[in-house]
């Protein structure tokens, strides 16, 4: 996905990331929260490089 379509790997990272802040997802623990972030950041990246 990351090389197909970073924009959608972006915004599903970032969809699960807002699920745990509003309290949707609680479940979550932090390291699965810490490499959500990061694949997101990753995702902008590759988005800004080819813009």
């Amino acid at each position: 996905i990351q090389a197909k379509n970073p924009w959608a790997l972006r915004d599903m990272a970032e969809r699960l990331l807002e699920a745990n802040q509003r309290g949707l997802w609680q479940s979550a623990n932090q390291k699965i929260l810490d490499k959500l972030q990061a694949i997101a950041l990753a995702a902008e990246g590759i988005i800004e490089a080819n813009t």
